[in-house]
């Protein structure tokens, strides 16, 4: 019997550096956010390294509508002569390319590994948030993060983790089969990150992990469990509405709210003071600091606003139009009949994202983003692709 925690990189001696360098970029999400960053930019400086690999990376059509977000992406902060932007703004640069790249070689067997690879480091993190809260600090108002930036970032990813643990319960037979010893350690991964989800106090995250688990069974068609989820999920909000005590940050929702509006408000004056190429990553720590009355964060707290005030309205029409043009082909797959059973999970990861992202930019993250990047890669393996190089290679 396979052991839970165990990525075989031993199947074969030919194992390629190709699915070493994915894994690697797996296992430093979890890590100190400067090991992510060192990981992924060895992962995009190995794809430059080889015409094969670029070529394959930016091999579909539509693929290259990001290289032209990456040169509208330049122009913003040039002109405006933000820095900091720049960089950041290169850095997205780099992590689109690594997911391109992926989406090219992505079989299941790099999907299963990726799978044991997550869901074992996301306990581990778990552990660390939990040595945090005990004995890292005092304050009861502390938030663990493990090795996260923040426990906004932590969240986010508990958000990806836990629906790829539903999705494979959910999954008991297909081309998929499941990526853990039993289902047992599946309900521990799952109950080890809604704990550290309690642990970093991220209010969004709930809400976040509801829609997408909602996205999930409704794609699934199980219908009894949404039912059952549903009045599990109604009875813990009013709990949590009722002993405040609980939950203690619910107690400032109110204080929250008017922070983000005031933000929301800067930063959509900045975007029509600059509404083409938009300012830059980071364009809003830029403005708060040159607007009088402002309050003073990295980012617009919203991820629909930040993209546009980042990358105005040509980089975001840019990023638009390829993200509607990827989840249209995975929801017209789905339709269709996706044998491999990847859409859910792609789809219901999307939907997380994007409810998270209407109260906060958790992507802008380093080890979110790159988490992010990698689930979106699984859909490489849709319309028959994957299952040909997993043949071909012997599998």
């Amino acid at each position: 019997m396979k052991r839970a925690f165990k990525v075989d990189f031993n199947t074969h001696k030919s194992l390629a550096a190709d699915e070493k360098m994915l894994y690697i970029c797996a296992v430093s999400i979890f890590l100190p956010f400067w090991i992510t960053i060192g990981c992924f930019f060895s992962t995009f400086i190995y794809i430059l390294s080889g015409r094969e690999r670029l070529k394959a990376a930016f091999d579909m059509p539509h693929h290259k509508m990001l290289l032209l977000f990456f040169l509208s992406a330049a122009v913003g902060p040039a002109l405006s002569g933000w820095a900091a932007g720049l960089g950041v703004n290169a850095a997205i640069c780099v992590m689109l390319t690594v997911m391109l790249w992926a989406k090219s070689m992505m079989t299941l067997k790099i999907i299963r590994s990726i799978e044991r690879i997550i869901c074992a480091m996301s306990a581990a993190a778990f552990a660390v948030a939990l040595w945090q809260s005990l004995f890292g600090r005092g304050d009861p108002s502390f938030r663990a993060a493990a090795f996260f930036t923040n426990p906004n970032h932590y969240a986010a990813a508990i958000e990806i983790v836990v629906i790829l643990c539903i999705w494979r319960l959910l999954k008991r037979r297909g081309a998929l089969p499941l990526a853990f010893t039993g289902t047992a350690w599946v309900y521990i991964v799952i109950l080890c990150n809604l704990a550290g989800l309690y642990l970093c106090g991220c209010r969004t995250a709930w809400i976040a992990i509801a829609a997408a688990a909602v996205v999930l069974l409704i794609l699934q068609r199980r219908g009894k469990i949404l039912l059952i989820l549903g009045a599990i999920g109604v009875v813990l909000a009013i709990v949590a509405l009722e002993a405040p005590q609980i939950f203690p940050r619910l107690r400032f929702l109110q204080e929250a709210e008017d922070i983000r509006r005031g933000i929301w408000d800067t930063a959509w004056q900045g975007f029509l003071q600059n509404p083409v190429f938009g300012y830059g990553a980071l364009g809003y720590q830029k403005l708060s600091r040159l607007t009088a009355g402002a309050f003073v964060a990295m980012h617009s707290h919203n991820l629909y606003l930040d993209t546009l005030l980042s990358f105005g309205i040509i980089g975001t029409a840019l990023l638009g139009i390829y993200a509607v043009h990827e989840l249209g082909r995975v929801i017209g797959f789905h339709i269709k009949g996706d044998k491999s059973g990847i859409c859910a999970p792609v789809l219901s990861c999307a939907a997380a994202v994007l409810v998270h992202g209407m109260l906060d930019v958790t992507l802008l993250g380093v080890q979110t983003g790159g988490l992010f990047i990698l689930v979106m890669a699984f859909a490489g393996i849709l319309g028959g692709e994957g299952d040909t190089r997993e043949r071909e290679a012997g599998q």
